[in-house]
């Protein structure tokens, strides 16, 4: 896929991060990304999204508009990554045929799947900004979580999040995960297994915008969990790494109605490992600075 795609791309999701109305020319910009991609029809079954909500973020005139939700041009941008609009692949059937396609790309997973996965992992990573963890909420997943964390081999979990702490100016949206974070280790010093386990939760506060960007929460509402899996996670998945990308797609008919599902987008083996790589060195600087935080305390 050209580079000038990936280019064009990312200018109309800054602006849509922004939240500057679109004009046309904007609009225009995403119908020829679209159009260099597919058909209506391929694109907005990607995204999960209807074709009309598609032709309305295509929509010409010169009119100031909103932009559309910038997780789903993030998404959009994943897809091209991972080769689904590739030239060997547009000839393939749309309908059934294509969503097997998006399968085989980036698997979906339901929360279940991914949370099961934990058990076979030396570490397990959350990712998120403006979306609550759910384990403060969620009496089950603190049970799951705490039978995880008692595992004989020690895991590790990583709950990475925005810090109102930052130099830079934060939207308090961004800091409904750093919030549930704290609830969470509320409730940890009054469970029975709490003190056993708390060397083993990491909460890793992103205290630098650029941070948060390089990672890939450049929306409060994308979330992400990576799974490094243990030596009995490889014998079974055949691979040292996950990484799934949390996304919320739109199921109703209708574009009046909301109807929304949540599930996970699983990377391929080897996007997965250069999605880690490419910021490990963001991870690095945020372990160590968990570890330095620790002993003051």
């Amino acid at each position: 896929m050209p580079i000038e795609i990936i280019d064009s791309l990312d200018t109309i999701i800054k602006s849509s991060l922004a939240e500057q109305l679109w004009s046309g020319n904007e609009r225009a910009t995403l119908k020829q990304i679209r159009t260099t991609l597919g058909s209506p029809t391929t694109v907005a079954e990607a995204l999960g999204i209807s074709t009309a909500t598609l032709f309305r973020w295509e929509r010409r005139g010169d009119d100031h508009l909103k932009p559309p939700p910038a997780r789903y041009l993030v998404r959009l941008k994943e897809l091209i990554l991972a080769g689904f609009f590739d030239s060997e692949n547009r000839g393939k059937a749309s309908g059934e045929g294509r969503k097997d396609m998006v399968e085989v790309l980036m698997r979906i997973r339901t929360v279940e799947e991914v949370t099961n996965q934990s058990q076979f992992c030396s570490a397990f990573w959350i990712f998120r900004t403006g979306r609550k963890f759910p384990i403060a909420s969620n009496a089950k997943m603190l049970d799951d979580t705490m039978k995880f964390l008692m595992a004989k081999d020690k895991p590790i979990l990583y709950f990475v999040f925005r810090d109102e702490k930052s130099q830079d100016e934060v939207d308090p949206q961004e800091l409904q995960a750093k919030l549930s974070y704290d609830a969470f280790q509320r409730q940890l010093e009054k469970h029975e297994h709490g003190p056993s386990v708390k060397d083993q939760i990491r909460g890793l506060r992103i205290l630098e915008k650029d941070d948060a960007l390089h990672i890939g929460l450049s929306d409060p509402w994308i979330s992400f969990a990576m799974a490094e899996y243990s030596n009995v996670g490889y014998d079974k998945y055949g691979r040292s790494m996950n990484t799934w990308l949390e996304f919320v797609f739109e199921t109703g008919q209708s574009p009046q109605l909301e109807q929304r599902k949540v599930v996970w987008l699983e990377l391929p083996a080897s996007e997965a490992l250069m999605w880690k790589q490419r910021r490990s060195e963001v991870f690095q600087r945020l372990v160590s600075a968990e570890r330095n935080e620790a002993t003051k305390r």
